[in-house]
């Protein structure tokens, strides 16, 4: 799993077709965000879009922090050895399984509940299965991108963000869900952009490493 040098011209080819890619799931994401939240918008009272917000933004915060410790760090090293992914792994996934326990049995019954209410703590509860689906997908991203398969990125990013914002529509309108169609569909991205990554990129194995 060594890095291999990359030709000046290949680097360029790779970035603009990167940025391509790029800008076409942003684009897609965006109108499929805007359509959706005007569907949802007449399905779902304000009132529950702001307790699933609350909700969907603690879960940003500690996603971004665990991938900042890990999958940057994986990002910027100069080499990889099969070592560093089987470790990297290993802390990903426990720290994805430890932040879902935390977040299921500390932070929502006794931190969210007293301080915005039964309901938001509630819908925390739910989306916390997100902490150990990014742990598990943390690894196998890195090494996406450090491959530059930002083409393979991109088609991820659009599947999950559809397949999210086409859950979140259907159980709003069909099973009559208010705030938990929203944190649910967030949910169902996490688990579609996780199952397209471990396809593109082969995990490795969750193994401790004195050194």
């Amino acid at each position: 799993m060594h890095a291999t040098g990359i030709e000046a011209n290949d680097l360029r080819e790779a970035s603009l077709s990167g940025a391509r890619w790029v800008s076409l799931a942003r684009l897609v994401g965006e109108v499929a965000t805007v359509g959706s939240s005007v569907v949802l918008a007449r399905l779902i009272s304000p009132a529950e879009f702001g307790r699933a917000a609350i909700a969907l933004g603690f879960a940003a915060v500690a996603l971004g922090l665990a991938w900042v410790g890990l999958g940057s760090a994986l990002i910027q090293l100069r080499s990889i050895e099969p070592e560093d992914a089987e470790v990297s792994t290993l802390l990903s996934v426990t720290l994805g399984a430890a932040l879902s326990a935390v977040t299921l049995f500390l932070l929502a019954p006794y931190a969210i509940a007293p301080t915005f209410g039964e309901r938001v703590a509630y819908l925390l509860e739910l989306v916390s299965p997100v902490f150990l689906l990014s742990g598990i997908g943390t690894v196998p991203n890195a090494l996406l991108q450090r491959r530059l398969a930002f083409r393979r990125l991109s088609q991820i990013d659009i599947a999950s963000t559809i397949a999210g914002l086409a859950a979140a529509v259907a159980l709003a309108a069909a099973a009559g869900l208010d705030g938990e169609a929203i944190v649910l569909g967030t949910v169902t991205t996490a688990c579609v952009a996780t199952a397209f990554t471990l396809l593109s990129s082969r995990p490795a194995r969750p193994t401790p490493r004195a050194r």
